[in-house]
Order: structure tokens, then C-alpha cells, then sequence
């Protein structure tokens, strides 16, 4: 395992990503930002550029599903340019 999958893991099973959690669901109502799903929620960071000290806005709540569509987005994007990558996550962050 990586350094920074390890620091990952250790973050996502502490109480203050437990905390951070919480607020994102309760801002987003419990449900899910693409579907309205209220079952198997997630919280997706949008960006890791303050990873560990996160805003709310780096997080978005999704459903398992639409977690991983997410993820599939993001891989097929990975093929162009780093920049136009971020201007796509800063338009993600504004929804």
C-alpha cells in the first residue's frame, strides 16, 4: 500500500472526517446531488487540494452508483489536458 493510500484510509476513519461527513450530508439534505437517492450516500471529494482540512464545497454527497459514475467520468476525462481537468472540477464545484 501507497504512503498516501495509507494517509487516506487513516483520514477517512477519523472523527474529524466523521464530523466533516456529517456536515456534508446535512448540508445536502441527506440525498444524493445527482439522483436524490437517500440510500447508500457517499461523500465524493471534488477536489484533494486541501485534503484533510477540506471545505464543505471540496465535497459533494452522491449515492454508491452515481459514486461510481463519478469515477468512471473522471477516468475517461484523465485524458485531456491538466487544465481543462480543473476548469471541469471548479464547474463541478459550483453546482
Amino acid at each position: 500500500m501507497t504512503e498516501n493510500r495509507r494517509r487516506y484510509l487513516d483520514y477517512m476513519k477519523s472523527f474529524l472526517w466523521q464530523v466533516k461527513r456529517q456536515q456534508r450530508l446535512e448540508k445536502d439534505n441527506h440525498h444524493c446531488r445527482r439522483c436524490y437517492s437517500t440510500t447508500q450516500l457517499t461523500i465524493h471529494h471534488l477536489t484533494y487540494d486541501r485534503f484533510g482540512n477540506e471545505d464543505l464545497d471540496d465535497l459533494i454527497t452522491l449515492c454508491e452508483p452515481c459514486h461510481v459514475k463519478e469515477h468512471k467520468k473522471l477516468r475517461e476525462q484523465n485524458h485531456v489536458k491538466p487544465q481543462q481537468n480543473q476548469n471541469r472540477l471548479s464547474r463541478q464545484r459550483s453546482i
